[in-house]
């Protein structure tokens, strides 16, 4: 190491300190990147830092290059995803079982599914920089040590963050939990913290609203498909909302038994974004006689813009051709431009719902199968044989078309948006052009047996294109 300041032989950066490697001195970032960039040495072919010269002048590790195995982890000599002394596999092994092993130095049997399914992780740094975070460091130790069961009540007294849900669902694809409809249970936990923190004569409203409807409701369709995160954000905001509207009757002395239309109306004329979650709230307590004497406010309906036919094609020619913008994304976007497709929807998509023959592929959005154009076909295809990851730790074989971060859940309907905003697509306008497209090419029972829709559905859109219901005297 030298004092005076010099540059780093690789990058040109001006340093005073350095590492002598590649026939120069080399600053700590370039180290670095030549430290995590193990890959398959030229002469041995193993995985291998390559940062040595042979007598013949090419790169290959140090074994090759006659000098010592200076990159090596201390624990098994492995080059690969090292950090500190060791790789990545020991310490994660190291410190997983630290963290899971009960007083006697065993892994607790409850936890050993869940040291196993951090062992498969295809990063294992990235799970030990995971399990440092609070609270799960001390959750885990807690379990382990027998100072918590290992249920899911546990969990329910965390503050319920999205770590917090994330660290819940990995205990349930690991089998350290059984498997429970996590957003579900999630609101069922936040709407009885809310519910608790609210003043004594609003919490008993919002608890008898909570219990014979909305959870009602939510545990109903819980039975078709599990609760998505975006009905259990929809779920709190109304439950936010709800309160503030009991907040501001009792703001002006009145009570649900005694306010009136105009309070109603007073209301309503002040209140900024969707009203539909007092709408419902309101109805429900007209029909419990909660309240009486108000009536409901008329939502007006709204078609929104329509993106253009050109800037529909473009955005089409976009996605096809453009392989810089991620896959996943790129099919999500066609299933919208083409088919109209909700991202919500095409999120749940499975890869049953997909049959590949050849170089076709065909895909069932609803009781028709469609036959993709080639090019469409082609990124199904290679999404079937390699799906695109976003997880972390280990995916267990599942039957969804995009792998999503959660363990054992399809990648969420905000990523896909997010993806798709980024090269201009602004899914509500996009996908009024493609309805109305289809809709004015297809007659209407096509359009509600290839698209998922239904009958109704594909008539109001047939309406909005110039179509009308006369058009299809056969479904009358």
């Amino acid at each position: 190491m030298s004092r005076d300041a010099f540059e780093c032989h690789l990058c040109r950066r001006t340093i005073t300190t350095g590492y002598e490697l590649l026939g120069g001195t080399i600053c700590n970032p370039c180290y670095s990147r030549i430290r995590w960039s193990a890959t398959a040495c030229p002469r041995c072919h193993h995985v291998k830092v390559l940062a040595f010269y042979d007598a013949e002048g090419l790169i290959v590790c140090a074994g090759c290059a006659g000098e010592p195995a200076c990159f090596a982890c201390k624990s098994c000599g492995s080059e690969e995803q090292l950090t500190g002394s060791q790789c990545g596999r020991c310490r994660l092994k190291d410190r997983a079982a630290s963290l899971l092993s009960q007083k006697d130095g065993t892994i607790h049997p409850g936890l050993a599914g869940l040291y196993h399914h951090f062992l498969a992780a295809p990063d294992p740094r990235t799970v030990t920089r995971w399990m440092k975070h609070p609270p799960i460091e001390e959750t885990l130790h807690a379990m382990a040590q027998g100072h918590l069961p290992i249920n899911h009540q546990s969990l329910d007294t965390l503050p319920q963050t999205h770590r917090v849900s994330y660290f819940r669902q990995v205990l349930v694809s690991a089998g350290t939990l059984p498997p429970i409809d996590i957003h579900l249970h999630a609101y069922e936990v936040y709407s009885a913290q809310f519910i608790r923190s609210a003043p004594p004569r609003q919490a008993s409203i919002l608890s008898q609203y909570q219990r014979w409807y909305v959870l009602r409701v939510m545990r109903r369709a819980s039975t078709k498909a599990p609760t998505t995160a975006n009905t259990l954000n929809i779920r709190r905001e109304e439950l936010r909302k709800i309160a503030a509207f009991l907040t501001w009757i009792d703001n002006h002395d009145q009570s649900l038994e005694t306010v009136d239309q105009a309070h109603i109306d007073q209301y309503f004329a002040a209140a900024t974004g969707n009203t539909r979650d007092l709408n419902t709230f309101i109805k429900w307590a007209c029909q419990q006689h909660l309240a009486t004497g108000i009536s409901l406010t008329r939502r007006r309906s709204t078609t929104g813009i329509a993106a253009s036919h050109e800037e529909l094609w473009n955005k089409v020619e976009l996605l096809l051709n453009d392989g810089s913008i991620a896959r996943d994304v790129r099919i999500t976007g066609l299933f919208l431009l083409l088919f109209g497709q909700q991202v919500i929807n095409t999120v749940r998509l499975k890869r049953s719902d997909i049959e590949v023959t050849g170089s076709k592929a065909s895909i069932r959005f609803g009781s028709d199968a469609i036959n993709l154009p080639p090019s469409l076909a082609s990124l199904v295809a290679e999404q079937l044989q390699t799906p695109t990851s976003h997880y972390i730790y280990h995916q267990p074989e599942t039957d969804w078309l995009f792998y999503g971060l959660v363990p054992t859940q399809h990648v969420t309907p905000s990523h896909m948006i997010r993806g798709l905003s980024e090269v201009g697509i602004s899914v509500r306008p996009y996908r009024r052009a493609a309805m109305l497209q289809l809709a004015a090419a297809l007659p209407v029972s096509v359009v509600a047996g290839t698209l998922g829709l239904s009958i109704d559905t594909a008539a109001q859109w047939a309406q909005r294109s110039g179509h009308t219901w006369g058009d299809y005297p056969a479904l009358r």
